[in-house]
C-alpha cells in the first residue's frame, strides 16, 4: 500500500469500509491454500471496527450494478467492489489499475 493510501486510511476524517466482498474472497483464498493470514481471519475483521473502519454489506443494488458494468475486469470480487464503489460514491484503495477503467476513485500511490 502505497504512502497517500496509507494517509487516506489514518485520516480520522474519512470515513473508511471494509466491503464483505473482501471478508468473503479471504476466507475462500485461505480455505483453498493461496492466502496465509498473519491471524485468524475474525480477528482481522475485529481489528477492522476497533480502527473505526465499518464492514460495507452487499446489497441487492451492488449486486444488481454488476449488470450495467461493461467487461474490464475479470475477477468477480473486483467487480463487487467496484460495483460497491460506484453506488456509494466511494473511493477504492487498490493497486489493480483496472477499476479506473470504471471511473471508480482509486488510491494507491
Amino acid at each position: 500500500m502505497g504512502v497517500r493510501a496509507r494517509q487516506v486510511i489514518a485520516d480520522p476524517d474519512n470515513d473508511r469500509f471494509f466491503s464483505l466482498a473482501c471478508v468473503w474472497e479471504m476466507q475462500i483464498k485461505t480455505d483453498l491454500g493461496k492466502l496465509s493470514l498473519r491471524k485468524p481471519l475474525r480477528d482481522i475483521v475485529l481489528e477492522q471496527s476497533q480502527n473505526r473502519m465499518a464492514i460495507l454489506a452487499i446489497r441487492l443494488d451492488h449486486i444488481l450494478k454488476l449488470g450495467q458494468l461493461p467487461l474490464h475486469h475479470s475477477d468477480r470480487f473486483d467487480r463487487l467492489l467496484i460495483a460497491q464503489a460506484l453506488n456509494e460514491n466511494f473511493a477504492v484503495v487498490s493497486k489493480d489499475e483496472a477499476f479506473r477503467a470504471y471511473g471508480v476513485t482509486v488510491i494507491y500511490d
